[in-house]
């Protein structure tokens, strides 16, 4: 191809409507900040809906699992009014298949302890499924992150 031929080539491709592609990163990443947002919000009601309605919760001080997206808005009830927020730290994905993907990572739960807010550190691990167009969490494991060697 001649370099005339690159040239309108290039312009060509740059004048054509485009449409943009969301990887799983991408669209995983945006379950993850509307968990962050509703947690963040102290909203249970709006983080249990971004579970699956059978989802499996092992939560951060519960002694047993939590089954089912009415069960999570329930667990989720603690955070209500406390103006608690959460960072997530690290988070590493595995695809499994088109729509299942493996989240490991760490977090900080920013508890609100007499108007400031202290770091807990956690780690978690979540299953992420993709419900039509929408994925939605149908296990998460959270747990405290152990104090750093001395």
């Amino acid at each position: 191809m001649t370099v005339l031929g690159r040239v309108l080539l290039v312009a060509l491709l740059a004048m054509a409507p485009t449409q943009v592609f969301a990887g799983p990163e991408e669209e995983t990443d945006a379950l993850f900040a509307r968990w962050k947002a509703a947690y963040d919000a102290n909203d249970n009601v709006a983080v249990a809906k971004l579970y699956a309605n059978d989802a499996i919760l092992h939560g951060t001080r519960s002694r047993d699992l939590t089954l089912g997206r009415e069960a999570i808005t329930q667990y989720f009830t603690v955070v209500v009014g406390t103006g608690n927020k959460v960072e997530f730290v690290e988070k590493q994905l595995r695809v499994i298949n088109p729509t299942t993907i493996l989240a490991v990572g760490f977090n900080d739960f920013m508890r609100n302890r007499e108007g400031k807010l202290v770091p807990e550190p956690a780690r978690f691990t979540m299953v992420l499924v993709k419900e039509g167009n929408d994925w939605v969490i149908a296990h998460h494991h959270s747990s405290l992150r152990p104090p750093p060697k001395q």
